[in-house]
């Protein structure tokens, strides 16, 4: 065998595995981008636990989800500290409207024709030409359920007027459109 034969047997035997190593080289750094991509996803995805060790890591895991389960718990009651006094000072500030509002110089109505009821509806207004059934809300308050029904039993004409009377006799109620009941 001639001395060329031999390397170029050698030169061929080296080209075959500089082509694996390169195809092996590809893969491991495929390989390496994938696990990777994966530490991103799961920043412990690649720490490697000794069995030994792993109710130590698990123990500590563990206390410091109790610890984050604590701190939400008191955020939230901090939070709902926080919502109650905010209603408390909410409920203050409409009662005081109720009462102060009346003495506004905008208010169309003249405070002596104000009944209060404060329960469900703050006031009814006795005018002259009208009887008016008025709820004052402050800021972003809302009707109630049951003030809300109000309002429509008024807006659906639902409302009369009754005369409930007793005397010797007994009792009895007189409707607004004339009729007597004996109760």
């Amino acid at each position: 065998m001639s001395i060329i034969a031999f390397l170029m047997c050698v030169l061929s035997i080296v080209y075959v595995y500089t082509k694996q190593i390169i195809k092996h080289k590809t893969t491991v750094d495929s390989y390496k981008r994938q696990i990777e991509a994966y530490r991103k996803l799961v920043p412990d995805f690649g720490t490697i636990i000794p069995m030994s060790h792993f109710r130590e890591v698990v123990k500590e895991k563990d206390t410091t989800i109790m610890t984050l389960k604590d701190t939400c718990d008191k955020i939230e009651k901090e939070l709902s500290d926080i919502k109650s006094q905010q209603q408390s000072k909410s409920v203050r500030l409409g009662l005081i409207s109720e009462n102060v509002l009346p003495f506004h110089s905008e208010f169309k109505y003249n405070v002596k024709d104000l009944v209060p009821m404060f329960r469900p509806i703050d006031y009814v207004v006795f005018a002259d030409d009208e009887i008016v059934f008025l709820e004052i809300k402050v800021g972003t308050s809302q009707l109630s359920e049951k003030q809300k029904k109000i309002r429509s039993l008024i807006n659906s004409g639902k409302v009369r007027f009754e005369e409930h009377r007793i005397n010797e006799t007994g009792y009895s109620v007189k409707e607004n459109h004339g009729k007597e009941t004996q109760g």
